[in-house]
This record gives structure tokens, sequence and C-alpha cells, in this order.
């Protein structure tokens, strides 16, 4: 038998009996389709449904298993992408509006990951000329604008998709959970309840009432600036670009940089010798620090009194590239010399002296480089493409608290203090969503894949 409804309005005839079709006029009204799993062969594919056509998109497409799928919410049955002699075994998710990931009444048809199998299934809904394929991002632009999720959160989303490493998946998930947004609205309440009260003392100002006094507004002030602080602090990064950071093993000829980059990188890529002078070019390639990714730069030793041509070109491309390096391995074989702790001291920041021949071990090595990437250029607690967005919408939140917290405390001029707090609060309605752009969303959802 025929699927009439998964927990939703009766099918019949390829139509919602209690539903009536209606003319599209945003894209919200509209119901979209894709798959949803990755591209290629595997052993489960998915293709989802959003919008008001999902249940009726299967029609005739979809016959369940056992009964008729009244009621249900997970349906396992055959659907028939060609005709009714090549089923193919299908289970059908299906959420009703308001409990699914975008808000509106959606499915999922789970099936063979086969590319044949989903592009025929996709290709037989999508005769129904009310559905359409789904734009990039287009599921999660779905769940922000029916609130299901904010703007940080469906940053969130990309940054699972994109992560690399788990401690860049821990920290989208984090983001995904509200770790972001969550402390954001707290601010936002605490500084529109304050607002309110401010505004509602305008009306009282001829009989001299506040409702807010000065030692209570410079409090809430100092509170909320060292609010914006943490948050402010959760997105200090430098690296923000995407780019790899570079570990640069710089010293004099036959330190043992190159032993060392062959065993941070754990392989041989680089030639050891022991004879000095074995590497004239600098050596680069891609690695990871405890799961962390960065390009490993093995250089030419540095010599005082270079003998060849073709050591001065050594020595000048080790030098350029230490220039870029964001961390330095100072690789000695003994203890530095007065001028080499001076140039070490100086420039700490970048620079770890490595005793090669020392009693330094690889995993102390391994440790502090981990600790110097970890604190030094990855945000800790935030999407790098969200910390890049918001950084401009937290200065000026802290910017407007701070112009507040300068004004006198004799007379302050409170419609000038609600002023600079309404520019705060609508800084902070930028982060999570609550005001946007079209072009803003545009550049937000355009990075995901179809599907998502």
């Amino acid at each position: 038998m025929r699927s009439d409804s998964f927990g939703c309005p009766a099918l019949r005839g390829g139509s919602l009996v209690d539903h009536a079709v209606v003319p599209i006029v945003t894209p919200l009204d509209e119901t979209i389709l894709a798959q949803a799993s990755a591209l290629g062969s595997a052993a489960r594919g998915v293709i989802r449904l959003s919008g008001p056509l999902s249940s009726q998109s299967l029609g005739e497409l979809f016959e369940p298993a056992f009964g008729d799928g009244s009621g249900s919410r997970i349906v396992s049955g055959l659907f028939f992408p060609w005709n009714r002699q090549r089923p193919v075994p299908a289970t059908i998710f299906y959420w009703p509006e308001g409990h699914g990931y975008t808000g509106e009444e959606s499915l999922e048809i789970h099936t063979v990951g086969s590319p044949p199998i989903l592009e025929a299934i996709i290709a037989a809904i999508l005769r129904n000329e009310n559905i359409r394929l789904a734009r990039p991002g287009e599921f999660t632009m779905r769940a922000f604008l029916s609130g299901r999720i904010d703007l940080t959160q469906s940053e969130a989303v990309l940054g699972i998709v994109e992560a690399t490493n788990d401690a860049a998946l821990d920290v989208a998930l984090d983001q995904l959970a509200g770790g972001l947004a969550n402390p954001i609205r707290k601010l936002r309440e605490a500084i529109l309840d304050t607002l309110v009260r401010l505004e509602a003392g305008f009306d009282f100002v001829e009989e001299d009432i506040q409702f807010v006094s000065g030692t209570e507004l410079r409090l809430f002030l100092q509170s909320a600036s060292d609010h914006v602080e943490s948050i402010r602090r959760k997105m200090a990064a430098r690296r923000l670009n995407g780019a790899k950071p570079r570990i640069v093993l710089f010293g004099p000829p036959n330190a043992g940089k190159t032993t060392l980059f062959n065993q941070l990188l754990g392989s041989d890529h680089g030639i050891v010798s022991s004879t000095p002078g074995t590497t004239r070019d600098y050596l680069e390639v891609d690695g990871e620090i405890d799961g962390i990714p960065c390009v490993l730069v093995d250089t030419a030793g540095i010599k005082t009194q270079p003998l060849h041509d073709i050591d001065a070109v050594a020595q000048e491309l080790s030098a350029a590239a230490a220039t870029e390096a964001d961390i330095i391995l100072y690789c000695l074989e003994a203890e530095p010399s007065e001028s080499e702790r001076r140039a070490i001291e100086t420039d700490s920041q970048r620079i770890l002296l490595v005793r090669t021949k020392g009693t330094t071990t690889l995993d102390e090595i391994h440790r502090e480089i981990a600790a110097r990437l970890r604190n030094s250029f990855f945000p800790c607690e935030v999407v790098a493409s969200t910390a890049v967005r918001c950084r401009e919408c937290l200065e000026r939140v802290g910017h407007a608290l701070e112009n507040v917290r300068k004004l006198p405390d004799a007379n302050i001029d409170e419609a000038l203090v609600a002023s600079e707090i309404r520019v705060a609060l609508n800084a902070l309605d930028e982060i999570v969503g609550e005001v946007y752009t079209d072009d803003l969303l545009d550049r937000i959802f355009s990075r995901f894949c179809i599907g998502k």
C-alpha cells in the first residue's frame, strides 16, 4: 500500500488533503531538496527536503513496508525512482513544522549511497515543479530565519564541516551548543533592561524620579564592560585568516635541525649527515603538532663567514624564513652564547631554545610547541569566521560603554546615556543576527556546501 501519512496530513493523489497549494511568494514558501550526504559511493546516502510540500513530494514514489505509516515519524519501505519494477529500500525520517532542523516541515530519505540511485530519486522528486534544488547553505539559513539557531550557531555549523582537527571541532561544537550565543544574549538582556528603565525615567523627569541611580548605573557599566572584555578575549587570535602557522628550525650547521625536523614530521623529509652544512636550501613541509595543522621549515645552518656564493644565498633564505616564522626553534648543541641569549630574550614570544644534544626530549618540544600554537594562534572558544565578523561589533559595544563611563557623575545626561546604550545594543544584535542584511547572509551562507 502507498504511504498516506508520516504524522502529517494524508497524502492522496499526490496532493495534501488539508493544505492548499499557495503561490510561492518568498523563499521560505518554497520546498527545497538536496543530497545531504557526501558525494560519491557509500553504504548510506541521505536526501533532505524542507518546506510545505516535503511530505507531498513522496506521492506515489514511496510505499511503506507495514501499514500506511499514519502517525509515524520514521517509516521504512520501498522507493520507486524509476518504475514499479525497480524499487529501492529506503527509510523516511519526518519532522512536522516546528520540530526539525529548519523549523519547517521536513524529511530525510535514507537509502543506498549509490550516486545513480540518489540522482534518480532527486530527479523523480523534482518532477514536481513546485520543488527545487537547494542553494548552498539554504537549510541552515532557514534554521536561522525561523529562529531555531542564531547567526553564531549558523557559523558553527560551517565550522564543524570545515574542522580539520579535534581542537577546531570542539570549538565549533561548543559554539553550536550556545557557548558564544548564551553569554551575549545574557549581556544583551541586561543592557536592554537598563535601557528600558532609563527611558522610563524620561516620563517622570519633572517629578525627579530615577529608575536607575547613578551608583547602580556605574556598577552595571563596569560589569557589562568586564563581560564584553571576556567575550573579546575568546576572539583574540592572530591566526584568523586560515593560514597555517610557520615553525622554522634555525641555528648553526650540524646542530641537529634536520634530525628534529624529521622527528617532528614523523618521517624522513630532510637528509641527515654528520658533515656540517648538508642543508643548502630550505625545506618546507605541511605537518601537525598535537593535531594542530602547521608548516615546518628546515633551514640551512647559519655560518659566520660563508665560503661560497651558494652558502651566501642559503644564509639569505634562512634569514628570510626566520623573519616570516611564527615560531622559531633555535637549535643549539651547547649552551647559547651571550649574543644568542640576548637575541632569544628579545624575541621570546617567537623563539624557543632547543638543546638538540642536551636533555630536552622530543615530547617536551612537542608539548611546548603545541601550547604556543594554542595560546597564540587560534581562538580558544570561537569559530574563526565568527571572530572575524564580530570583533568590530564588540569594539563598538566596548566604546559605547566606555563613552558612558567617561561622563561626569554630576548632572549625567540620561538621554545621552540611553543613546550610547542603544549603540551597544544594536552591535550585540548584529552578532547574534537580531539585526542583519541580505548581503551579510549571502556572505555567510554562500560558503556552505549544498545540502547543509
